[in-house]
């Protein structure tokens, strides 16, 4: 007779529905690590997507609205450099200036320049030549500084990438110039070139766009060619 069934194993059911509920639990986990995979994974797009790449000769905008046109790039260091879209001829040192720089070719980048480059290395020395002379008396320094902050009077190897490598030692004409001059600013001329890296106190190094001899020495009171240059991170 059907009242006298034996009832259903208590055990068995107990079973079926701890096993219910743990499925139900891997689910809603998988569904939360499917919901933050997708999250992190919008977000990687939308960086990818507004990430900024750069290549030689393209202009650079600044958060603080200065421009520069890109003449190097480090992908391994993730280093950049832009040079600004003016220049001017003014000394590197004041001719009615008592005062001497205390070695800083000692402390820093001592004119090195060719494949090796030390991106920002003018930096520092920019800041050392305008705390011992004073913006009164480092005409070159001072007007890379005041193009803003970051902005310096470049290294002899950060020079000779932006004149020799980037411009093809091409004046007016080289790749540099051209793409400068695309963009609305001031073309590089041939002359010569102040560094921040000084030989010794009465002379600086230069690099000329002239003649083969690219890098010299002369007397900082001497009037030759400024750019200013800065450090950007890709």
């Amino acid at each position: 007779m059907e009242f006298l069934r034996k009832p259903a194993d208590k055990s068995s059911a107990l079973l079926f529905g701890c096993q219910a509920t743990k499925d139900l639990i891997i689910n809603q986990i998988n569904t939360r690590k499917m919901k933050k995979a997708l999250l992190l994974l919008s977000i990687l797009i939308a960086a990818y997507a507004n990430a900024q790449t750069y290549k030689i000769g393209d202009l650079i905008e600044f958060p603080d609205k200065t421009f520069g046109v890109v003449f190097y790039l480090n992908q391994q260091t993730g280093d950049g450099l832009a040079v600004s879209m003016d220049e001017i001829e003014t000394q590197w040192e004041a001719a009615d200036d008592e005062e001497d720089c205390h070695n800083i070719y000692k402390l820093l980048d001592k004119g090195s320049y060719g494949e090796f480059c030390i991106p920002g290395a003018g930096l520092e020395q920019t800041r050392l030549i305008l705390e011992q002379l004073g913006p009164q008396y480092a005409p070159a320094a001072a007007w890379c500084a005041m193009h803003g902050e970051g902005w310096y009077l470049p290294s002899a190897s950060e020079l000779y990438h932006m004149l020799v490598v980037a411009n093809d030692n091409g004046g007016d004409s080289g790749p540099l110039s051209s793409m400068i001059k695309s963009h609305g600013g001031q073309p590089i001329d041939y002359k010569y070139y102040w560094s921040s890296c000084e030989e010794n106190t009465e002379n600086a190094f230069n690099i000329c766009t002239i003649k083969k001899k690219r890098k010299f020495s002369e007397g900082k009171t001497d009037e030759q060619g400024v750019r200013a240059v800065r450090l950007f991170k890709l």
